[in-house]
């Protein structure tokens, strides 16, 4: 006979009770055991630290060692000079990691050399008539290779090769200050052929272990039509300055004409210094020769060149270099005779003033005095006489007094102008 719905439900219930019973009888048991045993809470953060540091053993992953090596360079910067490229970097000094490079191994100089894209004409706009002319000149059509495209590391890597390596012992062979400078004569590729190349360079150091960071920035390049360099460089020490001059060049470095060349650059170094420095004296474009370099001193000895320039303005390129010249400017240039010089007898004897030279490197004067009866001059006033003033205590009176003043500057011996003006005066 199966069981009526209600008959199930207080089965289900008899059996909640006898196992709720069970519980509390457990529940007991166990706090009587707890009871017999006293925990000692004073180890308590003991046993902290030794679950912390159970936990702390678990192994993480292992990571993968640095790998140590060069910095990149990324200032990579290519110039021509006539026929040449030259490349200028900053010398590498730190590793990747910001540490300073101390196992410099080389430096790989790479090179991908293409032709260039077919040109690109372009016209230009038609000139205008000119009077007796029936029509205007035709245009005059330009053509000029397409811009270079960034060559990316992939294609460099796959196409490029190193051309030279600098050992890190020979390093300092190629600074100048704080610049790598390596000049690439592209001996295969002189002008004709040159001229239809595609140029592009990046540089790599590498470590003792043979690391490198990766191929530098990537400096793409045409080889553009340049004047050949200038010639006959001459000098000439002048009082405002060492004149330097030379021969414009006639002809292109393929021989065409006229010469691309709208100026010049300057160059100036000590005779002793190995380079040149970066920027030109001159500024900006010199038109024409000569130069005068106003800014030599006296005493130093100066090496100088000359490059022609395409441009005006930056960036532009130079030609080839000259042929260097040195001179070592000496002042043989004495200060002008001085002016408007005065004598007017006193009590104390005969005041002399006159007006004050202007020359920078003004170091003086020195009067000098002759009698009635005398042609010759003496010198009365003291060295190192720097004012345009000066008392005559010297005289006697009933007597007539003639003097002159002249002017020397700081060289070694100093340069000494002609007589003033002649001052006459009668010591009453």
């Amino acid at each position: 006979m199966r069981p009526t719905e209600d008959e199930g439900e207080r089965a289900e219930e008899r059996s909640l009770v006898r196992l709720k019973l069970a519980c509390v009888k457990n529940r007991g048991a166990s706090s009587r055991r707890l009871s017999a045993f006293r925990f000692p809470f004073s180890l308590f953060p003991f046993a902290l630290c030794l679950l912390f540091l159970a936990d702390c053993g678990k192994k993480a992953a292992p990571l993968p060692p640095l790998v140590i090596y060069p910095a990149l360079v990324r200032d990579l910067v290519v110039r021509q000079e006539g026929t040449k490229f030259v490349l200028y970097f900053s010398a590498p000094t730190a590793n990747n990691d910001g540490t300073p490079l101390t196992d410099l191994n080389r430096i790989e100089i790479y090179r991908l050399t293409e032709d260039q894209p077919p040109p690109v004409p372009q016209s230009q706009p038609a000139a205008q008539s000119q009077p007796g002319q029936t029509q205007p000149a035709a245009p005059r059509a330009e053509r000029a290779s397409a811009a270079p495209v960034e060559v990316t590391v992939e294609d460099f890597a796959s196409r490029a090769g190193s051309i030279y390596s600098i050992p890190a012992e020979k390093l300092s062979e190629f600074t100048q200050g704080n610049y790598v400078v390596y000049v690439d004569d592209l001996a295969n590729f002189q002008p004709p052929r040159g001229l239809t190349k595609r140029f592009t360079y990046a540089v790599q150091p590498f470590g003792k272990k043979d690391r490198g960071p990766g191929f530098s920035n990537r400096v793409t390049v045409d080889m553009i039509r340049l004047a050949d360099a200038p010639k006959d460089l001459k000098s000439l020490v002048q009082e405002t300055g060492v004149v330097v001059a030379w021969t414009a060049p006639s002809t292109n470095i393929d021989g065409t004409t006229p010469p691309a060349i709208v100026g010049y650059n300057i160059y100036r170094k000590l005779a002793e210094e190995k380079y040149y420095p970066a920027d030109p004296i001159n500024g900006v474009p010199f038109p024409t020769s000569p130069y005068v370099d106003a800014g030599a001193a006296y005493g130093s000895k100066y090496t100088y060149i000359v490059k022609g320039v395409n441009s005006a303005n930056r960036p532009y390129q130079e030609t080839a270099r000259s042929d260097e010249i040195t001179v070592e400017p000496k002042d043989t240039f004495a200060p002008t005779p001085p002016q408007n010089v005065v004598a007017v007898a006193s009590k104390s004897g005969v005041n002399l003033l006159w007006s004050a030279n202007q020359e920078k490197d003004l170091g003086g004067y020195r009067v000098y005095r002759r009698m009635g009866s005398s042609d010759e001059f003496e010198l009365i006033s003291p060295e190192g006489l720097v004012k345009n003033t000066f008392l005559d205590t010297t005289v006697q009176s009933k007597k007539t007094y003639y003097y002159v003043v002249t002017a020397v500057d700081k060289s070694t011996p100093p340069n000494e102008s002609g007589h003033s003006n002649e001052a006459k005066e009668y010591m009453p």
